[in-house]
């Protein structure tokens, strides 16, 4: 599977031309060989497993706009029974695999998909776990709503990174219609990022756009500072790029390596003294988040 293997390397360097072979690849049944019994196969499946889930975010790191009904079908379960036999029935594996793919349609960029991620939001479910959640009910032991709806909390999110101001209202009705409060609970924690979206994309013109979007790069909420880069990142390079430079310098590691990922789509020149400034800085850290973000700015710049 050499061809798969190379899928997260060739992502990291923008190679869109991954994005068809992946979908290709994807669009069908993957065969496990019939010689492999017990633990070896149950170790091929996991490996396979693995692998998709790589591949479907890498669809989103090379901005593969075209592959967005893909991704959908993804994300609504229609790739379920197709890949049944690799996942057997692994609610685990079927709510990774869905969840990357709603966070590769935000990182599109692209508006026209936040109605189809609200709808998998509110309506989808990982039947599994569904299953699991229903005989944990029986039982006494109900499931924390963090666990039952973790998909659905996702698809929210990602919803929410590209919701235009326009989709607040639709957001807020489809909440007040919902009878469990515990998948209601989870949708309300994305709240924060669709009114920062009416905050600032009400603003007069792009400058004062981007100019509310990078004050709110300091904010102490972690969401409403993914918002503001999604929405940088959606934004011309002229005004984006600026912004961004400045949210290199973020205390906020997960932050900065959205910044950095936007940063691929509007380059600039002036983000390298910063790259320099902040890994002069990291030079003596450790630790597996503060490597893998020197990683990322290295290669950034």
């Amino acid at each position: 599977w050499s061809s798969d293997v190379c899928s997260s390397d060739l992502a990291a360097l923008r190679a869109k031309e991954l994005a068809p072979l992946i979908a290709e690849r994807m669009d069908k049944p993957t065969e496990t060989p019939k010689m492999l019994k017990g633990d070896a196969y149950e170790g091929w499946n996991k490996v396979l497993v693995q692998m998709a889930e790589e591949q479907v975010l890498a669809l989103g790191d090379v901005g593969a706009v075209e592959q967005k009904d893909f991704l959908l079908r993804i994300v609504h379960g229609e790739m379920d029974e197709p890949w049944k036999h690799i996942m057997k029935d692994d609610p685990a594996a079927q709510a990774v695999i869905r969840q990357n793919a709603a966070v590769s349609l935000s990182k599109l960029g692209d508006r026209s998909v936040a109605s189809e991620l609200l709808k998998a939001a509110t309506e989808d479910r990982i039947t599994k776990v569904e299953e699991i959640a229903v005989h944990a009910e029986k039982k006494g032991k109900p499931l924390a709503p963090t666990q039952r709806y973790a998909f659905n909390y996702m698809a929210a999110r990602a919803f929410a990174a590209v919701a235009a101001p326009e989709d607040k209202p639709g957001y807020s009705k489809k909440l007040a219609g919902l009878e469990d409060n515990g998948l209601r609970g989870e949708l309300a924690k994305v709240a924060g990022m669709l009114a920062l979206a009416v905050s600032c994309g009400d603003k007069a013109d792009a400058k004062a756009k981007a100019g509310c979007y990078e004050e709110k790069l300091s904010s102490g909420d972690e969401m409403v500072r993914e918002k503001a880069v999604f929405e940088l990142g959606m934004m011309p390079s002229e005004f984006a790029a600026p912004a961004l430079v400045k949210g290199l310098e973020t205390d906020s590691l997960a932050t900065r390596e959205l910044v950095v990922f936007f940063l691929y789509r509007h380059p600039s020149k002036d983000a390298i003294p910063v790259i320099e400034k902040l890994l002069d800085a990291q030079k003596d850290k450790g630790g597996a988040a503060v490597t893998g973000d020197n990683i990322r700015l290295k290669s950034l710049a």
